[in-house]
């Protein structure tokens, strides 16, 4: 029998959340949910899985590397996101050469009797049988290869699957199932898991003697006040903590006299003192209200994201800033020809106003943030290095930032929605850089900038706009172009 995993969702129905890692990685009860799934295999002495991935591939093989830690071989097929399980099947080609194919999704919780459908399946002939839980189809279904329809009958594990033509039959089983398909799923899953609803998940915390409704994970300092929650592995709270139906993941620090109530805290997060945050997702700076569906991006001392460097981030935008004035000293008589140009192209209005996308959120009366707009001026001469001069003022301000996506309002919206990243707004794109005609082709050229952007990417576009400025596309372009 050979096993295969499907864990390759786009997890847009979870997103903010998703734009850190894949749904497979997000933490069930103090570890990743595939992690829950292999423990799951593992007690029915399965010993070699195929796992199907795509968003965030490389994490998911740090993570779960070869199986060794479960005694398994994982074998890693790459899938192009949220791909027909039967296109995937096929490219595997001569490797699917058993007669049995246990099939399952690992980015959903299952909490099935493994074992019980194993038992039944093996007295059935019928070439495709589901299980399902509580009336839901549970997304495990056992394949026989001789049937002539075996790559479309894998299709029942597409994610939103529509409907095909072979129709299995249904084993029920006991125990608890969640699509994970909501935020709000999502949060009230891991309440369940916490609450043992999930009898057959391993949670790797365990009561404290003198609080049996509090879990606490190995290396962590728990609360002494009377609390209700879990608390996973290297975490520290403060003595003075309550915990009212919480559950903490792993690598959270939480200061004194601060309130969780049915809330859920992710990893690599930081709370602050004196805080009260009732029904949410709390990830780095990042709070979601399940009753409102609201996404704050806080920006206090209060809330940190301690998987960032917050010091490396201040000291690149100084050094954007620090340059900017320096070159701001040393183009001052390009200054003069702008304005020369200017006059001359357009006597009656040397100067226009534009508004642009900053990168200084502003925040809401219900304390939602999100991209603030400014208005800047530019030369009206149609030389792209003395149009876009002014704009240094906007980086010496830290509106700014040298290099970044294209700072026009049409394109940041677009660039983020497509790159599910929020990378800084810059004075000079890669776009504006690159040889690139239509404007469907700037977008890929940013949208790729933006998912890989690290410090050393930006000082390579540094350097070639630098060169840039000696080139003719500088000082003789369309309207638009720069450098």
């Amino acid at each position: 029998m050979k096993v295969i995993i499907f864990a390759d969702r786009d997890g847009k129905e979870l997103l903010p959340l998703t734009l850190k890692t894949c749904v497979g990685l997000l933490p069930i009860a103090g570890k990743p949910l595939l992690e829950h799934v292999l423990d799951l295999l593992v007690r029915q002495k399965i010993e070699e899985i195929w796992l199907v991935i795509s968003e965030f591939a490389d994490q998911i093989e740090q993570t779960l590397q070869n199986g060794d830690r479960w005694g398994i071989k994982i074998h890693y097929v790459l899938s192009r996101g949220q791909e027909l399980p039967s296109d995937v099947l096929q490219r595997l080609g001569d490797q699917l050469q058993d007669t049995e194919y246990l099939m399952l999704r690992g980015d959903v919780l299952c909490g099935a009797r493994l074992r019980e459908f194993l038992d039944k399946t093996a007295n059935l002939t019928e070439p495709v049988v589901s299980a399902q839980l509580n009336g839901q189809f549970a997304e495990l279904i056992m394949i026989h290869r001789l049937h002539a329809d075996w790559l479309e009958a894998a299709n029942l594990l597409a994610w939103n699957a529509s409907e095909i033509t072979v129709k299995p039959i249904t084993i029920d089983l006991e125990g608890n199932f969640s699509k994970l398909d909501s935020l709000s799923n999502y949060h009230q899953t891991n309440l369940d898991v916490m609450q043992q609803k999930f009898l057959r998940l391993v949670i790797p915390s365990l009561p404290l003697p003198s609080n049996p409704k509090l879990y606490v994970g190995r290396c962590s300092q728990a609360p002494t006040t009377p609390s209700v929650g879990l608390v996973a592995n290297n975490c520290h709270l403060h003595p003075s903590v309550v915990l009212e139906n919480a559950m903490v993941n792993p690598y959270v620090i939480v200061e004194s006299d601060t309130l969780l109530r049915n809330t859920i805290v992710l990893s690599d997060t930081y709370l602050g003192k004196n805080l009260i945050i009732e029904n949410a997702i709390v990830w780095g700076n990042t709070v979601i209200d399940i009753n409102t569906g609201m996404v704050t991006h806080e920006k206090n001392s209060r809330l940190h994201d301690l998987s960032r460097h917050c010091l490396h981030e201040y000291v690149e935008g100084l050094f954007h800033r620090s340059l900017a004035v320096a070159l701001l000293i040393f183009s001052l008589p390009l200054w003069v020809i702008a304005l020369l140009f200017a006059l001359f192209e357009n006597p009656q209005h040397p100067v226009n106003k534009v508004i642009l996308v900053n990168n200084q959120a502003i925040q809401h009366g219900l304390g939602q943030l999100s991209t603030g707009e400014f208005e800047s001026w530019e030369w009206a001469t149609s030389v792209p290095l003395l149009r876009y001069l002014p704009r240094l003022v906007a980086v010496i301000l830290g509106k700014l930032r040298l290099i970044g996506i294209s700072p026009e309002l049409a394109s940041v919206s677009v660039i983020i929605a497509n790159s599910h990243a929020y990378p800084p707004v810059g004075l000079i794109s890669p776009a504006q850089l690159s040889f690139t005609a239509s404007a469907e082709e700037k977008y890929l050229v940013e949208i790729w900038y933006a998912k890989r952007r690290t410090f050393l990417r930006d000082m390579y576009w540094l350097c070639h706009a630098g060169w840039a400025c000696f080139t003719k596309r500088a000082w003789v372009a369309k309207q638009g172009e720069i450098g």
